[in-house]
C-alpha cells in the first residue's frame, strides 16, 4: 500500500530538515572543537571559564 504523494512529500521534507540539522549540529561541532583545542568530554576544558557545558546559543555570536 503506498502513501498518497502529499504525505510522501511531507515525510520527504521532514527527513531532509532531519538531516540538514544533523549536518549543521556536526558543523558547529567541528568549529567549537576548533576554536576550543580540545574535544567534547575532554578533561582538558574543565575550569577554564571557556569550557563546554553542553548548551550553546542557537544565534551563534
Amino acid at each position: 500500500m503506498s502513501l498518497p504523494i502529499g504525505r510522501s512529500v511531507d515525510r520527504a521534507r521532514a527527513s531532509g530538515l532531519l538531516l540538514t540539522e544533523l549536518v549543521l549540529e556536526s558543523a558547529f561541532e567541528g568549529e567549537h572543537t576548533d576554536r576550543l583545542g580540545y574535544e567534547k568530554h575532554d578533561p582538558a576544558g574543565a575550569g577554564s571559564g571557556d569550557s563546554r557545558d553542553g548548551t550553546w546559543s542557537k544565534t551563534g555570536g
